[in-house]
């Protein structure tokens, strides 16, 4: 075994830490009429056996169904990210990302769970299983054992939902866009559950299978074709389009019970027999060029995904059906309804809060953009609707009436709530939730966002410019720094004390800046976080992930994309975040979910979540000299992929903690703590005083990088080390090849094959994701010249390549004793482009 690390070092109490949990909303609902569920995020469609329409829900990885009778419900997933649960029910299960529902004539429903990079089948009694793939995509494509083999790396390059079949008997189809390869996984026969080669296309793009067997498929290559394979793998052409249709445009949807097959052609759905002839469909408007998910049942009735405009403005997400009677139906998404008032927080759901802000009495405000609505969580945690009727209209002043999608909001110092809208307005609504006065706004494009200064002063912002509301509903601009052409403004905030910042990033230098008194504007920081303010002061703000900026430099904090980790610490947590607001409690609340973006108009998340707790006392140091190799202790430049430890303190941990391959993949955090170089780096194991992590693969040789510890939102002092090609080091873990440990009392014999481990390889070809175990064959090869010498003799390198069963950056040789050297203690000496390590075995 490698080194990974020293002896446990001693126990330390654990540091305050951050802990990041759900305050309220993200509630997935089931059991209540589909009509009213708010969708978003759909990533495919399909009929089951029933006549139920089943949908991959991607952004809450969930898959769900709309019954017959019009009731939602969860079939597959907890909307937790993550990969588990394989032999169990599917409800509880882990996914990431579904699409491509599918069934086979038996009722098992299949489907591509995208970022955990399988294909899973969930069967008739409701039990998950995987049926192809090992968690990891590759170029290089073999055959074998299905769940033992990655993934083609363009299993879904332009049609996801279409890149995979299933047919009736249960055979699994996968198209290789860039192989030119269709694969198949055989249900029945001999290997039963083997990934052989099916058929040679060029550049597949899209799969349907029929009750037959026969395999239809688009070829980029043969644009104006649809491609039949028969069940013996032989390609025909099955149907030609008229020259000069695009195939971005064209996509093969379904077959029905008499093997027609479905195509969509520029929002036209046409209807192929078995003999190639074409008929016109009758085709709903709301099908249009731009609709990818669609589906046929066995009767020729569609469903499909599809956007609708219940008012004059918004589109939002529905599912409908349209029968072979030309009727058409909504049966998901078109009337949802925002949680009652009186839910409990965590029972609650939201229809696409945008932004939130707190009250001098600590009650939080929310823009809820999707209801049209502002909700309230008062301090006693009771959620009620503080304004709007849940109609989206022209608001007007003097009275409860309609909001028109608030996009921002803040609060003055009298608690009343600020707010700008979709469609160019601003107004302050007082606190017993009555419109004063409405203003339009300034900034180009409407919205605009919000904040407010300790003299209750509001600044609203544009993506381009800054105004200064004054007291009578006019405004002043504040010239902000440019490059010389336009400011890219794309953040506002105000601290404890009322200072107004804002994020410039079209600026000379790019930062946060603070306005004075007089309008002027100073740059702080050169850092692009800083939306909101802890009471220290430290600047907050969010891309995706929260990031913040403190003493110690500008950390980030969650992994994304996705949402788990509730009730632990909030660097390993998976988040989307925005709309960041410190409460009076000093804990940072946060929108949290997937932006969803309809007719240039934007839909926000589903749950509100909070970060309490506070850093470490003491920030991680790392020692002098304290980044080496993990397995030579040799200090120097470090190469990419490398295995390296860290030595220092104040780590995050208060053992020795090993972090897991939950999906045959390392994660960039291990609780507390992330290694930054540029960007979070894959950890392997972590104690008090030790990190052992690897360097990204990403990192160019002949540069330098910034090594940080992360703990919290706490950085360590930055460390620069050069970057070289290679740093070869060798385990004293030498295997011979009767399989027991190189020793003096057990030494290898001449011309036998002894197995070497180490790390500091370099780029390796193909190149797997940081993190990744190697599991797939073909395994990964160094990229760098190697060569090996034992005693001073070349050695046979018989295979030399990625650890299997490890993390990439681990490598094995196998190598023969050459025959004529002397017995006894031999050096052997590895050396990888231009660098070399080596280690001493026992030979007789």
């Amino acid at each position: 075994m490698l080194r990974f690390l020293l002896a446990l070092l001693a126990v330390v109490p654990l540091n305050a830490q951050l802990v990041v949990d759900t305050y309220a909303g993200g509630a997935i609902l089931s059991g209540v009429p589909a009509e009213n569920v708010a969708l978003g995020g759909i990533a495919g469609i399909t009929w089951d056996p029933s006549g139920n329409v089943v949908f991959c829900d991607t952004a809450n990885n969930v898959i769900r169904r709309v019954r017959t009778d019009g009731i939602i419900e969860t079939i597959a997933g907890t909307g937790v990210t993550g990969f588990a649960g394989d032999g169990g029910l599917a409800t509880s299960a882990l996914i990431n990302s579904p699409s491509s529902p599918q069934y086979d004539g038996a009722g098992n429903l299949y489907f591509l769970d995208s970022l955990n990079n399988r294909i899973r089948r969930i069967d008739t009694n409701g039990t998950i299983t995987t049926v192809v793939g090992d968690g990891q995509i590759t170029g290089l494509v073999s055959a074998g054992p299905a769940t033992s083999l990655a993934l083609p790396n363009d299993v879904n390059p332009f049609q996801p939902q279409l890149n995979f079949a299933v047919d009736v008997s249960g055979n699994i189809y996968i198209a290789a866009y860039y192989a030119g390869i269709i694969f198949r996984v055989a249900a029945s026969g001999s290997p039963v559950g083997d990934l052989e080669t099916f058929a040679k296309v060029s550049s597949p793009n899209g799969l349907v299978a029929d009750g037959k067997g026969n395999v239809y498929v688009m070829s980029a290559a043969l644009p104006n074709n649809i491609l039949r394979v028969s069940p013996s793998g032989s390609v025909s052409t099955f149907a030609t389009f008229t020259v000069g249709v695009f195939p971005n445009v064209v996509g093969l949807v379904s077959t029905d019970a008499a093997e027609n097959v479905y195509v969509l052609l520029n929002g036209q759905l046409l209807r192929y027999d078995p003999d190639g002839a074409s008929t016109l469909v009758n085709t709903p408007a709301s099908i249009t060029e731009t609709t990818s998910y669609l589906a046929v049942n066995p009767q020729g009735n569609l469903a499909f995904a599809a956007t609708v405009i219940p008012d004059a403005y918004v589109p939002i997400p529905v599912i409908q059906t349209f029968t072979n009677q030309s009727v058409l139906t909504t049966i998901a998404g078109g009337t949802p309804k925002p949680a009652p008032d009186g839910t409990p927080l965590r029972d609650a759901w939201f229809l696409g809060p945008l932004s939130i802000a707190f009250s001098p009495t600590g009650d939080l405000y929310i823009a809820e953009f999707g209801a049209c609505l502002i909700r309230k969580i008062s301090v006693a945690g009771v959620l009620s609707t503080f304004a709007g009727t849940g109609t989206c209209g022209y608001p007007t002043a003097g009275g409860k009436i309609n909001l028109d999608y608030p996009y921002s909001i803040a609060v003055d110092s009298k608690s009343n709530v600020w707010v700008t809208d979709e469609f160019s307005e601003m107004y302050p609504i007082s606190p017993a939730g009555y419109i004063i006065l409405s203003i339009p706004t300034p900034v180009s494009g409407g919205k605009g966002a919000l904040a407010i200064d300790g003299e209750d002063r509001v600044y609203v912002e544009g993506g381009s410019s800054l105004f200064r509301v004054l007291d009578d509903g006019t405004y002043t601009n504040i010239v902000v720094p440019s490059n010389g052409l336009f400011p890219v403004l794309s953040g506002i905030g105000a601290d404890s004390k009322g200072n107004i910042y804002i994020v410039d990033e079209g600026a000379p230098v790019r930062g946060q800046y603070v306005i004075a008194e007089d309008g002027s504007i100073t740059l702080v920081s050169p850092s692009l976080a800083g939306f909101t303010f802890d009471p220290s002061g430290n600047a907050w703000g969010s891309s995706g992930n929260l990031a913040t900026t403190n003493s110690s430099g500008y950390a980030y904090i969650g992994l994304t994309p996705g949402f788990s980790g509730d009730g632990g610490p909030a660097q390993s947590a998976n988040m989307k975040a925005w709309g960041e607001a410190f409460g009076p409690d000093g804990n940072l609340y946060f929108v949290d979910g997937n932006l969803s973006y309809f007719g240039g108009l934007v839909a926000g998340g589903n749950r509100i979540r909070r970060v309490t707790g506070s850093a470490p006392s003491a920030p991680p140091v790392i020692a002098p000299n304290g980044i080496v190799n993990a397995v030579s202790y040799a200090g120097g430049g470090i190469a990419p992929g490398e295995l390296i430890s860290i030595f220092g303190s104040n780590f995050g941990a208060s053992s020795l903690e090993v972090n897991p391959a939950p999906n045959n993949a390392l994660p960039h955090a291990i609780g507390r703590t992330k290694v930054i170089m540029n960007n979070a780096a894959v950890i392997a194991a972590i104690t008090p005083n030790q990190i052992n992590v690897f360097v990204p693969y990403e990192l160019i040789p002949g540069t330098s990088v910034n090594v940080q510890v992360q703990v919290d939102n706490i950085l360590s002092a930055p460390v620069s080390v050069p970057v070289i090609a290679a740093a070869p080091a060798l385990s004293t873990s030498v295997v011979n090849q009767d399989g027991t440990l190189n020793s003096s009392t057990n030494p290898a014999p001449r011309g036998s094959t002894v197995t070497f481990y180490g790390t500091g390889m370099g780029h390796m070809t193909p190149q797997l994701a940081d993190g990744y175990l190697a599991i797939a064959q073909p395994y990964s090869v160094p990229s760098n010249p190697y060569s090996m010498t034992i005693g001073g003799e070349p050695a046979t390198v018989l295979y030399a390549g990625d650890a299997p069963g490890l993390s990439t950056g681990v490598f094995q040789i196998n190598a023969t004793i050459p025959t004529n050297i002397t017995p006894g203690a031999e050096t052997v000496a590895l050396s990888v482009g231009g660098a070399s390590g080596q280690v001493t075995i026992a030979i007789k």
